[in-house]
């Protein structure tokens, strides 16, 4: 292939760009059920390419100072009510018929290590049903007296994330809180801006990388948006950073999940599934889970005339 041209596409026009030949492949960031309809509706000039992905859905929660979750038990009474498998039922299943809620952050439902760690870190799967009551016996324990104003900030160009908001509202309102949906184009330029909201949905794209996101769990982290803190943690991370030893890494990972887990450092749903639809004239396309997308091997991409 002598040439690649890029092209900036809303998700909600992929599908018709690609359809009208203006484009050859795309790879819809947040794919719902009417994405997936609409490409198998294409027909035979589209080839359509599905799996799970090392990127995951997750809430990120302001535990700064002044932050709606600096406090544990505020942390684990929204994480007892947001309906995960609902979720999962409802948006991920319909894309990937395997999908199942992730209980981890370092490691996804398809990778072989999962299981193993997930019954290394027990609190990880503390939070499988969704618990009303046990959410409202906890703020009361807090001293919430009145409903708690939590801003959800997701992107307001996806319909997923805002389907996905409607049912956390839904949920979490009964257990005292007050979900104020916070739809926002620009929501990754306010990840990093203190005050700019309580909770945040968006997705972390996994590389498989040791410690790529290492970043993300310490203290001091440039990705720690949320500003969670534990000593511990990041004495773990920097042991994970220095080893070349899988079996080293996997113990200290599993460690690293359940205080992530017992602290409720966010609210994980599910490993995203991909999407990805290219002409049926293009040979040699491939499905890559991992941060480096669909081009990963573009150079031995060719296309029929």
């Amino acid at each position: 292939t002598e040439s690649i041209v890029f092209k900036t596409i809303e998700d909600t026009e992929a599908v018709q760009a690609l359809q009208n030949g203006d484009v050859d492949i795309i790879e819809p960031s947040g794919p719902t059920v009417d994405t997936k309809t609409s490409i198998e509706n294409i027909g035979e000039s589209v080839t359509m390419l599905t799996g799970p992905e090392l990127t995951f859905s997750h809430i990120d929660l302001d535990q700064s100072e002044n932050g709606v979750f600096k406090d544990l038990a505020v942390r684990q009474a929204f994480a007892k009510c947001v309906p995960r498998e609902d979720i999962v039922e409802k948006f991920a299943k319909p894309i990937d018929e395997n999908a199942t809620v992730d209980n981890l952050r370092e490691y996804q439902p398809g990778q072989e290590d999962y299981e193993e760690v997930l019954a290394g870190a027990p609190s990880a799967s503390e939070y499988d049903e969704v618990d009303i009551e046990g959410a409202k016996k906890l703020l009361a324990d807090a001293g919430k007296t009145e409903p708690v104003s939590v801003r959800l900030m997701f992107s307001s160009t996806s319909q997923l994330r805002a389907d996905i908001v409607t049912l956390i509202k839904t949920s979490c309102d009964q257990a005292g809180f007050e979900i104020v949906p916070t739809p926002d184009k620009d929501w990754s330029a306010k990840l990093n801006e203190p005050g700019a909201w309580d909770a945040i949905l968006f997705a972390w794209a996994g590389s498989g990388l040791a410690a790529s996101a290492q970043s993300i769990y310490v203290s001091d982290g440039e990705q720690n948006y949320g500003k969670f803190a534990s000593e511990e943690l990041d004495k773990i991370w920097d042991q994970i950073a220095q080893s070349t030893d899988d079996e080293e890494v996997k113990e200290l990972k599993t460690q690293a999940e359940e205080i992530l887990a017992a602290e409720v450092y966010n609210v994980v749903l599910y490993a995203n599934s991909g999407v990805v639809a290219h002409s049926s004239k293009m040979e040699n396309v491939e499905l890559n889970p991992s941060q480096n997308g669909i081009t990963w091997n573009a150079y031995k991409w060719t296309k029929q005339a």
